[in-house]
């Protein structure tokens, strides 16, 4: 396996069997987004969604799987690509390639069950106190703050050199010792280095529950950008100041 020596020696591969299950993935969760939008059925998709008790939950799940499936499974192509290089030669590839992606996933479903958590909180301080409902600035406002700083971090910088050297973080981690155990394993630690690097972008989406699939394709471009173009290790510093920058400006256009 080459080292990680930068995007010189990077190449997009044809897709093996976890890229092909990858783009599946993506396809369909954008294709169902584009018909919702066309349909006009697309509140399901809002963290605020008027749905009630468990069908609150349930919605907003699935409506964050969604949105990974459409904006954080596209940055892990290059990640992919690799693993399936690995395990071309074998038989159970299509297993292998399945689990990664499932411990991926998996990484990701327990951050939107906390941000859920975190979304029904503030609406029960908004529902004792009201003051959400007349700043309703400030979690947008706040959303955007916090992703403008984290952005600047030393944390960020560090999650991002990880999902940006796919080739090291495969060898040093498939040993081919117990084969489906260390698949799950590293579609998981794929998913929290990948958490670690994106999660105030998609915490800005959450807050801004009627952004549209232009913005989300907007800020699923960053995301992408940062992890799989030459210049993406230094966007983050941009990215953060424009999130700063939107925060200060939503309270003031209202």
């Amino acid at each position: 396996m080459p080292a990680d020596t930068g995007f010189a020696s990077f190449r997009w591969y044809s897709p093996g069997t976890t890229s092909r299950l990858v783009i599946a993935f993506v396809s369909a969760a954008w294709a169902f987004m584009a018909i919702a939008v066309l349909r006009g059925d697309e509140t399901w998709m809002h963290h605020d969604s008027p749905s009630t008790g468990a069908l609150t939950g349930l919605t907003f799940i699935g409506s964050w799987t969604l949105m990974v499936a459409a904006l954080m499974l596209p940055t892990t192509l290059w990640f992919v690509s690799v693993f399936d290089r690995v395990v071309a030669e074998r038989a159970d590839r299509l297993r292998l390639g399945a689990l990664v992606v499932a411990g991926y996933l998996t990484v990701w479903l327990v951050a939107g069950s906390v941000a859920f958590a975190l979304d029904e909180a503030l609406h029960g301080i908004d529902d004792a106190t009201g003051a959400l409902s007349r700043h309703d600035w400030l979690v947008p406002a706040g959303a955007l703050a916090l992703a403008g700083a984290f952005q600047l971090t030393p944390l960020k910088a560090r999650c991002l050199a990880r999902c940006r050297t796919p080739y090291s973080f495969v060898a040093t981690r498939w040993h081919d010792v117990r084969p489906r155990h260390e698949a799950w394993r590293l579609g998981m630690e794929h998913g929290r280095f990948c958490l670690g690097c994106c999660w105030a972008l998609m915490l800005v989406m959450t807050a801004l529950s009627a952004i549209g699939l232009v913005w989300m394709l907007l800020i699923a471009s960053v995301m992408a950008a940062e992890k799989l173009t030459p210049a993406g290790a230094r966007l983050a510093r941009p990215v953060g100041v424009t999130c700063l920058a939107l925060a200060i400006a939503v309270p003031v256009v209202g």
